[in-house]
């Protein structure tokens, strides 16, 4: 019974030591870093996606649509209201109906009817062009707004560390006497000012990002950049001599 005890203990022992061992060798493995997804929004991907869930030009597309179906459906009744009373009708219990002039109500209702309703869908379609115009516009003064800033914020991040690198340095020099500390006071003055710019601009990034998100109907205050809306032309050189003169 001793014996048995005291080998049961033994195997208990080892295996503890074999499931520590194992926690240590599985802590000590390298983590798979973590990556940020990162989507590239262009201006284009952006106008779609704020028609696609624009609440004005939503509507004026299903009264565009509606007004096409009413259009087809009222013609085509027009065309066989006016084909019956052309033409000669009888029915199997000899009710004859012999063609019809129509009165004022209905010549009115044949020549007119069907351009009435084309006038519609033609005031439909200017109204849903304006609309997608208007959505276009915002969407590209708030998109411009946001790529400025974008690369606004970028450049003067790395003249802050430009600047940051030649204050460290001016410093150093200033201990050993080869440089004054005006060059220090004036390059930390530098320093702070972009400082100052920069975080200024990254609050007006943040709000137009926001602006931006809810043309758009989504989030793209993080995860995204702003790929240029700007568009890149070629000029030959005798362009370039007139705009110049």
């Amino acid at each position: 019974m001793r014996w048995y005890r005291t080998h049961s203990t033994k195997i208990l022992e080892r295996v503890i030591v074999v499931v520590l061992l194992c926690s240590m060798m599985i802590t000590c493995l390298p983590e798979e870093p973590m990556r940020a997804s990162n989507n590239t929004l262009n201006i284009d991907t952006a106008k779609t996606m704020a028609l696609s869930q624009n609440d004005d030009y939503t509507k004026l597309k299903n009264k565009m649509e509606l007004a096409k179906v009413q259009y087809s459906q009222s013609v085509k009744s027009i065309k066989l209201k006016q084909k019956n009373q052309r033409t000669f009708r009888w029915s199997p219990l000899l009710n004859f109906k012999f063609p019809e002039s129509p009165d004022l109500t209905e010549e009115f209702e044949y020549t007119y009817k069907e351009l009435e309703l084309q006038s519609e869908i033609d005031m439909l379609g200017h109204s849903l062009t304006d609309c997608v115009y208007g959505i276009y516009e915002k969407v590209e003064l708030c998109f411009t707004k946001v790529y400025v800033l974008q690369e606004k914020i970028a450049f003067n991040e790395k003249r802050i560390a430009s600047y940051e690198k030649t204050l460290k340095k001016n410093k150093a020099r200033l201990l050993i006497g080869q440089a004054n500390q005006a060059d220090v006071d004036a390059m930390q003055s530098k320093l702070d000012a972009l400082k100052s710019t920069l975080s200024s601009d990254m609050a007006s990034f943040e709000a137009q990002k926001e602006k931006l998100g809810l043309l758009l109907g989504i989030d793209v205050s993080t995860s995204y950049t702003f790929k240029s809306p700007f568009v890149d032309a070629n000029l030959n050189r005798a362009i370039e001599e007139q705009l110049i003169s």
